[in-house]
């Protein structure tokens, strides 16, 4: 039986992956040093945090970052033998990628994604091989759910970002993953953050197609969503001890599409 929380504590935006026997989840840190705690688990129950994807100065600049700023919401995927994350601080350098071959660190410098504006990144990749973002517009442009084609090791755009859905009407959608499931795609967002409400859109079209914007609101699926209540200061003390470090995973080269869950806002 599972008790939760299975993760105690200030623990939002829970991206998971499972590579090969092993389980890895990362989640938002805001203002927070070091950034972006990284756990491990064999079985989605039993947690044991193993490092932190941004620990150095190099990675992370928090100097102007207020309450609620910093990093929002990385997903964190593995794609021929390496780790990527990829993340938005809101304070400084926008959207940026990390990589490691071990989850537990250390992790590369930040490769950042100039001239891509919104939150709430995700990385997929197709059957072709190519690499799709698909990310939330922010602020007074938010309302949609975009996506473009990345070179994820350079940090390169390489076409023009297209919308690919703009909710159900009930508000400004945003923290979008991508899954690919008995030959389909769908994407998966929350509608709102207060809302506690979440979408399943399927899609049979290929990555990086548009999709309709006025596609019937009834063919989807709504979700209850957990929300998080906690205050910041609990994950300032737990985030300060020293991480247990688990056997190092075996890569098994997983797409990102089939991921086993990745949640947030």
């Amino acid at each position: 039986m599972v008790v939760n929380p299975v993760i105690p504590g200030f623990h939002p935006d829970p991206s998971v992956y499972r590579v090969g026997d092993d389980y890895f989840l990362a989640c938002s840190s805001f203002e927070y040093y070091p950034g972006v705690p990284i756990f491990h688990s064999r079985d989605l129950t039993a947690w044991s945090q193993i490092g932190n994807a941004l620990d150095r100065p190099s990675q992370l600049n928090l100097v102007t970052a207020p309450s609620s700023g910093g990093i929002y919401a990385p997903t964190l995927r593995h794609h021929d033998g390496l780790f990527l994350l990829i993340t938005t601080n809101v304070s400084d350098r926008g959207h940026f990628i990390v990589t490691a071959q071990d989850p537990a660190g250390p992790w590369s410098d930040p490769i950042v994604i100039d001239g891509l504006p919104g939150v709430d990144p995700d990385l997929a990749w197709d059957e072709t091989g190519a690499c799709w973002c698909t990310y939330a517009t922010f602020g007074a442009e938010a309302g949609t759910i975009m996506q473009v084609p990345l070179d994820p090791l350079r940090g390169k755009i390489l076409d023009e970002p297209r919308p690919l859905w703009s909710g159900t009407g009930l508000a400004a959608p945003e923290a979008p993953h991508l899954y690919r499931i008995d030959g389909n795609c769908l994407v998966r967002c929350s509608s709102m953050r207060w809302s506690k409400r979440s979408g399943w859109m399927p899609r049979r079209e290929r990555l990086g197609s548009v999709a309709d914007p006025s596609a019937d609101p009834s063919a989807v699926a709504s979700l209850k969503m957990t929300g998080s209540s906690s205050s910041a200061r609990p994950y300032r003390q737990s985030n300060s001890l020293t991480p247990s470090r688990p056997t190092r995973a075996t890569p098994a080269g997983l797409s990102a599409c089939t991921a086993v869950t990745s949640g947030s806002r």
